[in-house]
């Protein structure tokens, strides 16, 4: 029962995903519905090859798993400002941003304002002795995702 649950939501998560991000590309649509049938789909698989308690199982699982898809794909789709402001600071790498760029960017995206003393706080971003904001490592590998993310999805030349 249990490996029938985790493979019937698992597998919905990922087929709802993928399929989500081929519409995207592909129509230029947001089909947000669309991952919520597979969240049914996990149900129907799961009652299919196991039972009950398999089904319910699997609509956890894959409902939890879209619920989380949906929170990280709007952030990225919408480009909040938090992502907006780390991936600003990401492009320029290891030799860091100066500190004028960005304020200049700050001043230009306003609702940035507030997320640079947080990611400061959480030491996501950091402020050298030489007034230069860097990325630490470990969050940098995300921010380069959801911009590969938003590449491959056709997302940005959709905004602009």
């Amino acid at each position: 029962m249990g490996m029938v649950a985790v493979l019937a939501g698992a597998g919905s998560v990922l087929a709802g995903v993928l399929l989500h991000f081929l519409v995207v590309r592909l129509a230029a649509a947001r089909p947000l519905p669309l991952l919520a049938a597979t969240i049914l789909i996990a149900g129907l698989a799961g009652l299919f090859w196991g039972s009950l308690p398999a089904a319910v199982y699997a609509l956890l699982l894959a409902g939890a798993g879209m619920t989380s898809y949906l929170l990280l794909y709007i952030g990225v789709e919408h480009d909040s400002p938090t992502l907006a402001l780390a991936g600003f600071i990401e492009r320029h790498g290891s030799a860091g941003m100066p500190e004028g760029e960005v304020e200049a960017f700050i001043a230009s995206h306003p609702f940035t304002a507030t997320r640079i003393g947080k990611l400061l706080e959480q030491r996501i971003v950091v402020l050298d002795a030489d007034d230069r904001y860097r990325m630490q490592g470990h969050v940098g590998l995300f921010v380069q995702l959801t911009h590969l993310y938003r590449r491959l999805s056709g997302m940005d030349k959709a905004s602009g």
